[in-house]
């Protein structure tokens, strides 16, 4: 979450690809630009928390969209990181009817 003043406060944006193929997204909450992505394979903990790296790469994609001139780094208020767990079906939900619907649709960001 950054400082006030890099959206006005009814905006939102949506990158929808950025470098490594994730989406990026912007909103505000509570007047203050909440930054976020999906997320990349990590290890399971109870002690979950964005690495500098992960931060790093954040920045770097927003530069393009708002300039060298905004501070990145100096105007980050919080960072926090989680994980999100991904079922996986088996072999016999896979071949089932209702599995076959799921797996064709397409979600989309909205």
């Amino acid at each position: 979450m950054f400082k006030k003043g890099l959206l006005p406060n009814d905006s939102g944006i949506i990158i929808p690809k950025t470098k490594d193929g994730r989406l990026l997204f912007i909103i505000n909450y509570m007047g203050h630009p909440m930054v976020g992505t999906t997320d990349l394979k990590c290890d399971v903990t109870h002690f979950c928390q964005p690495t500098q790296e992960e931060i790093e790469f954040i920045c770097g994609e927003l530069k393009p969209y708002f300039g060298e001139d905004y501070d990145f780094k100096n105007n980050l208020m919080s960072a926090w990181a989680g994980i999100r767990p991904l079922v996986k079906a088996s072999d016999k939900e896979k071949e089932s009817p209702k599995y076959e619907g799921i797996k064709d649709r397409s979600i989309g960001a909205f």
